[in-house]
């Protein structure tokens, strides 16, 4: 960058030192060798590194999770340039595409793996006090190489930057921000039309970084008011040619954030209403420039940050600043009027001039630092060639290199988790309503519930009518299954806020574990009205389909919500639920491989895909899904039962037994469960023990029609006849229409040691009952119908029934009972049969 000081021929040395007009030749900082070159800026970068390396190993925190974490991972072209058309996220009303698209880059290549966005933060924050360093050695600036380096050096350690440096999004934000107008202040400055146009694709890519690229065209002004620029217009057309181009894109640039931001741009001017908020905001500035905290302070609140002491040492550093300027103010006052408007437009628009959603945080000093050095560097410059000042300078910023350097590093570990984070901020400022909600958020998860609610219950008495504070205590009740509790706080949210899809999903969610799928339905719908390409809404309305049958619908919903986020796990998953209830078993066998590929940890994945390998008769393929989920969620109460029905059916009863005996233990209400072990502990023999289960489960299923019809047929087969028709007639009673219960009571009442009159006329009107209810069973109740008039005597009716069951055979018949059938016509044509014990009806 050829900026260039413009001062009088006669050079005015200080203290001895060289003057920024020195012929080449003349000055050896000026001209060092490539070696010497490199040496110094390779160091410092190694050293920042070397400083922000352990951050690496920290997770996501705050904004991350919205910004990162939970937004779909992009696949296609238009899933990146849709960052263009975008605000950064329906609760962060800014337009960043171009910082916004470095995170979908790196969600396309590193998922929801930290360490990579955090190894991007520092090697970005590596460059930029490059940056500082070069911009501080031009010759226009004047600043020699130690120094430069030096103020590089502080300036990367200091608490502001590494603000910048550990949380992700909101840092780097601000990084990208600041380097491409650092980027552009050089490319703008130097000679020629490749320059020029470079400047100009910086400006582009500030602005698309972050708001404060908007301060680039007036801080290019200064640099050309100034002298300071090699192409500096003379002529009023030359200022019309060379900032138009300037004009067009910044006017652009406005139109299009107005275009996206819509009605959610909340930008408004607030200076007249709170005067005194710039002065406060340069205040807090100073403050945190010169005499910042050791601990982390995040976004404080004015009572928190405001310090009697710290005011008495941030203004004598301003003062010596004033006074060493003051001293080379002939020499280099260009220079000092470039850095005093860096250091001014750096955070003017952050000073509370405009509504802002946090009225104080460091990361807002991140450019005024690098003005506020240069000036120091200057300064420093002129007595650079005196040992003694040279030494005390030396060892003054090495000291504070190191200060500054062990608060940033210490200050790191808060960053390590969201949990470390909020305990901070609520150390640093116990009424702390985000740090409240923040931890509210992490006891939820961790199934803390009473103790999340006791810090939601306090941020919403700090915050009164916060919708997102309600939104979170309402998701606590939904988590702990007080649906209506939950229902109620999601609608005070939605009062205060209408415009929450997410809120409006929450509440479908709840409504459907209530049952009340009409009214699911509706806030589903709502949900997609307010934002249509929302996959998790479009999931939510397919759950909703799904449970009321309309499995057509709940396809085309599921498959809508998978065009918008192929890796949505849950999507794939209830997909695959619809296509196997379809019969389309190959297909939903897939989409649970997919899901398990994505969300490897969900048991529920792999007993899923285990059923689906069941209905293929992949018994083998089956139980070891069902192994995979249960190493994952050992108390998986449905995976032990199912792995069970497998292994019955491979004849592994003592295994069956097990996990039968495990789901049980799971879920020590499980109907189910309770009935298929008692029928393994019959076939085993343990009759009273099946006895048992079998009482067990209508304890808590009493219209369990299987239960009571299994039951009987226990007691049968003991020969407790008058205790299984006891049974029987109870599930007759429940059940008045079920064929296999009519069937079975007609059979006890028939073979009941001496039947009477009644009985029989009882047991044939029953099994009668039986055969007019029949549908896939026909073979079976026509021969329970010969089987009882045969027990009666009546042979002739017996003889017909078995031979109408013959003829209702079918391809599902078994083999047993086709023999039976066979056997009985046989016995009756050939051997007929008197049954003296009956009495005749």
């Amino acid at each position: 960058m050829s900026i260039r000081v413009m001062i009088s021929q006669s050079v005015i040395h200080f203290h001895g030192t060289i003057s920024l007009q020195d012929p080449p030749g003349t000055s050896e900082f000026t001209k060092p060798t490539v070696l010497r070159g490199l040496i110094g800026p390779c160091l410092l970068f190694v050293f920042v590194i070397t400083l922000y390396a352990p951050s690496t190993r920290n997770d996501f925190v705050f904004d991350d999770h919205i910004l990162i974490v939970t937004q779909p991972k992009p696949y296609s072209a238009m899933d990146f340039l849709d960052s263009f058309s975008e605000p950064m996220d329906d609760t962060l009303p800014y337009y960043r595409p171009i910082a916004k698209l470095t995170m979908l880059v790196q969600k396309r290549l590193h998922d929801n793996n930290p360490q990579p966005y955090h190894w991007f933060n520092v090697i970005l924050i590596g460059i930029i006090s490059l940056q500082v360093s070069a911009f501080l050695r031009l010759p226009a600036i004047g600043v020699h190489e130690g120094p430069a380096l030096l103020a590089a050096a502080l300036f990367a350690t200091h608490p502001t930057v590494s603000s910048c440096v550990y949380p992700i999004c909101s840092g780097r934000e601000t990084m990208l921000g600041a380097g491409a107008i650092l980027a552009g202040i050089y490319a703008f400055g130097r000679s020629g039309p490749g320059w020029y146009l470079l400047g100009l694709v910086w400006l582009i890519v500030a602005l698309g970084c972050k708001e404060l690229g908007i301060i680039l065209p007036f801080l290019w002004i200064f640099s050309d008011v100034l002298g300071l620029s090699a192409n500096r217009p003379s002529r009023p057309s030359q200022w019309v040619y060379r900032y138009t181009p300037v004009v067009i894109i910044t006017t652009g640039y406005l139109v299009i954030r107005s275009e996206v931001l819509s009605s959610a741009d909340t930008t408004q001017l607030v200076l007249f209403e709170r005067p005194m908020g710039l002065l406060i905001s340069w205040m807090y500035l100073a403050q945190t420039l010169f005499a910042p905290f050791l601990e982390l302070h995040y976004e404080p609140r004015f009572a928190i940050w405001f310090s009697p002491w710290r005011l008495m040492v941030w203004p004598l550093c301003i003062i010596a600043l004033v006074i060493g300027t003051f001293r080379i103010w002939l020499r280099t006052w260009r220079a000092v009027i470039f850095w005093l408007s860096l250091s001014f437009f750096g955070a003017v628009l952050t000073s509370n001039i405009l509504d802002q959603e946090a009225f104080f945080a460091e990361r807002y000093g991140f450019l005024t630092l690098v003005g506020v050095l240069g000036i120091a560097s200057t300064i420093v410059s002129t007595w650079w060639s005196n040992k003694r000042w040279k030494c005390f300078t030396v060892i003054t910023m090495l000291a504070t290199i190191v200060f500054f350097g062990v608060i940033s590093y210490h200050r790191g570990q808060y960053y390590n988790g969201d949990e470390n984070f909020y305990q901070q901020m609520l150390a640093s400022d116990p009424q702390s309503s985000d740090a409240h909600t923040g931890m509210g958020i992490i006891l939820s998860k961790q199934q803390k519930h009473d103790k999340a609610l006791t810090h939601l219950n306090y941020a919403l008495k700090l915050q009164p009518n916060q919708s997102e504070i309600l939104k979170h205590i309402a998701n606590t009740y939904q988590e702990h299954g007080q649906h209506e509790n939950a229902i109620s706080y999601y609608r005070k949210a939605i009062q205060i806020n209408p415009d929450m899809p997410e809120v409006y999903n929450n509440i479908c969610t709840a409504l459907m574990d209530l049952g009340r799928l009409d009214e699911a339905m509706t806030h589903c719908t709502q949900a997609i009205n307010i934002k249509p390409h929302d996959a998790v809404g479009l999931y939510n309305n397919g759950n909703v389909h799904r449970l009321q049958g309309r499995l057509d619908q709940a396809v085309d919903l599921y498959e809508r919500s998978l065009d918008i986020d192929r890796d949505f796990a849950p999507a794939h998953n209830n997909l695959g639920l619809v296509l196997a209830a379809q019969g389309r078993t190959t297909a939903a066998i897939q989409h649970y491989q997919r899901a398990i590929e994505l969300g490897p940890s969900d048991a529920n994945y792999h007993v899923n895909l285990a059923n689906a390998f069941m209905e293929q008769q992949d018994v083998e393929q089956a139980i070891m899904q069902y192994k995979k989920g249960l190493s994952i969620d050992s108390q998986n109460a449905h995976g032990h039962y199912n792995i069970a029905l497998a292994l019955d059916q491979l004849d592994r009863k003592n295994q069956a037994i097990h996990h039968y005996q495990q789901a049980i233990s799971a879920n020590p209400d499980y109907a189910r469960a309770h009935h298929n072990l008692a029928l393994i502990l019959e076939a085993t023999g343990e009759f009273e023990q099946a006895m048992q289960h079998f009482r067990h489960a209508l304890r808590i299923t009493p219209n369990m029609k299987e239960t009571r019809l299994n039951m009987g047929m226990l007691l049968v087969r003991r020969g407790q006849f008058q205790d299984a028709i006891a049974e029987l007639d109870g599930l007759v009673a429940m059940a008045s229409k079920w064929e296999p219960g009519l069937r079975l009571l007609s059979w006890a009442v028939i073979h009941q040691p001496s039947p009477n009159g009644s009985d029989i006329t009882r047991a044939v009107m029953l099994a009668q009952q039986a055969v007019e209810l029949a549908t896939t069973d026909k073979a079976m109740s026509l021969f329970n119908l010969a089987d009882v008039y045969a027990a009666a005597g009546q042979i002739e009716a017996s003889l017909d029934a078995a031979r109408a069951s013959q003829d209702a055979i079918n391809e599902s018949t078994p083999q047993i009972l086709r023999g039976h059938i066979q056997q009985h016509i046989t016995s009756l044509t050939e051997f007929p049969i008197q049954n003296p014990d009956i009495e005749k009806p």
